[in-house]
């Protein structure tokens, strides 16, 4: 099973930051489910709304509304049961910075994404005051972080509901809103069974931290010596073996060599 340090991150900050009772990753629908044209009927109209959009209208591809619903995979989910809210948070971790195939596919996906979630979130849990959808990754270049905020309140525009919310979490708004607090809030939690917070606690047990060092200094070692002497860089057992094969090779090997 594949783990994702970021999809972990983004567990433990929607159950320590924003409180959701109930999280899943990497969270997917059921052939089994069955919905109703009540259950479907905004998610259509806001589907059909976007692919009339001359800015969006390509986003979703050949796809229609139940194609797209049927690939629906989110790679976190929270509820919040106090306040009546669900978050659908995509995450992407790439080292370089965000690429999907180039600045226009990258700018694509994150909103066919961001788009997905919220259609499978109306779809499949209708009656939230709440709705929001994220798409968060810590580095992305600042061409494609304009493009997108610049689209987003485009998008907004065409929801055009309060109870909707999207965003994109990047770079120093993905630390000063996801990461600081979480690590703030891992201060007065105990519990490390979660993979993000062991990690954390394990880098907090570095005792270099209170020195004020986080760097490893690495030491340069000498070979140790086994105190075995060679013979024309070879231990002295296998100059033997190597000689004697060789002279079992060459028929010179008398009784003498082998007494």
């Amino acid at each position: 099973m594949k783990i994702e340090i970021a999809e972990n991150m983004v567990y433990s900050y929607l159950k320590h930051v924003e409180c959701c009772r109930i999280i899943q990753t990497n969270w997917k629908t059921s052939g089994k489910w069955k919905t109703t044209e009540y259950d479907e009927r905004e998610a259509r109209k806001l589907f059909k709304k976007l692919k009339s959009s001359e800015s969006f209208k390509k986003i979703f591809r050949k796809n229609n509304f139940d194609q797209l619903i049927k690939q629906a995979e989110i790679d976190v989910v929270g509820i919040n049961t106090a306040e009546d809210s669900i978050f659908g948070i995509d995450v992407a971790f790439h080292i370089s910075g965000l690429n999907y195939n180039g600045p226009e596919e990258s700018i694509r996906k994150v909103f066919m994404k961001i788009f997905r979630t919220i259609l499978i979130m109306q779809t499949y849990f209708s009656g939230f005051d709440k709705y929001n959808s994220f798409f968060v990754a810590p580095k992305i270049s600042d061409r494609i972080v304009n493009e997108i905020k610049t689209l987003l309140k485009e998008a907004e525009l065409i929801i055009n509901e309060e109870m909707i919310s999207i965003n994109l979490i990047s770079n120093d708004e993905f630390y000063e809103t996801i990461f600081d607090p979480l690590i703030t809030s891992f201060k007065e939690e105990h519990d490390t069974g979660e993979l993000f917070s062991r990690a954390i606690k394990l880098v907090e047990l570095d005792p270099r931290r209170t020195n004020g060092s986080s760097s490893i200094s690495k030491q340069k070692t000498q070979p140790t010596s086994s105190g075995k002497r060679t013979e024309n860089g070879m231990r002295i057992g296998q100059f033997v073996q190597y000689h004697m094969r060789k002279l079992h090779e060459n028929g010179t090997l008398t009784e003498k060599d082998i007494a």
